[in-house]
């Protein structure tokens, strides 16, 4: 039960004595699986009234545990690619039905306070389990405008997050490689993600390595090389971008110098490990 989410791990604020004893108690019967016992709890907090948050995510992560329990075969997925066509496939994936008052839970919660970075997450994850990639770009789109409102003063159950822009960053991190990693029929909704980060945020490396990225996993090198080489120029901080760069001259650009230029740059950060891939990536970049 390690993917109970981080909404109902910490999920903590100030509630009345009775509102605490029902979250509690659900707490504590979801993390030891019973997803019976949970539902009569909810039932009885149901009838309280109350708008409550906590209610909402503890509602959502038992949809979510209980859809987890009812997989579906051969459901059919369908995303719309960058040419507008649509990639259907067949999945085995937890019960639609139940991911989907899942993430209505969640909706409710976000109503009530809309800088829950941590609700955002929740969500997120749960798309990124079930293919729901065009619903995870507009929430994450979405999540971008929000930073735009609230100038990155994000909440979570204990109170404000601590970095701020780099915790919402992080966040899309996850999304965004999600998207990119999975197949190039997601790219459409990656695009979405990445041009928002990007126009929201152009001067982050999070955002230039997303949109370089990008621009190398859609087979365009001269694009990727731009926005990943002007990052670079500014910070050398990221090791990613030297990475990527060195993939794009060497695969795509088919420029073995620049390759190996890019690779070497890697030998410059701190990390044993790191050395060693530069060193074996080296080899073999001389060795063509």
């Amino acid at each position: 039960m390690k993917k109970i989410l981080t909404l109902l791990a910490t999920a903590m604020i100030a509630l009345n004595a009775f509102a605490v004893d029902y979250y509690k108690d659900c707490v504590n019967a979801l993390t030891k699986g019973n997803l019976a016992k949970t539902n009569q709890i909810l039932s009885k907090w149901e009838k309280t009234g109350k708008n409550d948050i906590n209610f909402y995510i503890t509602s959502s992560n038992y949809n979510f545990f209980l859809a987890r329990e009812n997989i579906k075969k051969d459901e059919i997925v369908s995303i719309t690619q960058l040419d507008g066509t649509k990639e259907v496939f067949k999945a085995d994936i937890p019960d639609p039905l139940l991911i989907k008052k899942s993430l209505g839970y969640l909706d409710k919660a976000l109503e009530i306070n809309p800088d829950r970075l941590d609700i955002y997450t929740g969500a997120h994850d749960i798309m990124l389990e079930t293919y729901l990639f065009e619903e995870l770009a507009e929430s994450s789109v979405k999540m971008i405008n929000r930073s735009k409102e609230n100038d990155n003063k994000w909440l979570w159950e204990e109170g404000p997050y601590e970095n701020e822009v780099d915790d919402l960053l992080t966040e899309l991190e996850k999304v965004v490689m999600g998207l990119l990693e999975f197949d190039k029929v997601t790219l459409a909704q990656a695009k979405k993600v990445v041009d928002a980060e990007y126009e929201a945020y152009p001067n982050y490396v999070y955002s230039e390595y997303h949109k370089g990225y990008y621009h190398y996993r859609n087979n365009e090198p001269k694009a990727a090389i731009a926005v990943l080489e002007k990052s670079y120029k500014r910070e050398q901080g990221d090791y990613m971008i030297p990475m990527v760069l060195s993939i794009v001259y060497e695969e795509q650009l088919k420029d073995n110098k620049q390759a190996i230029f890019w690779a070497k740059k890697l030998l410059n950060y701190d990390d044993p490990k790191l050395k060693d891939y530069a060193n074996n990536r080296l080899a073999k970049l001389r060795a063509k």
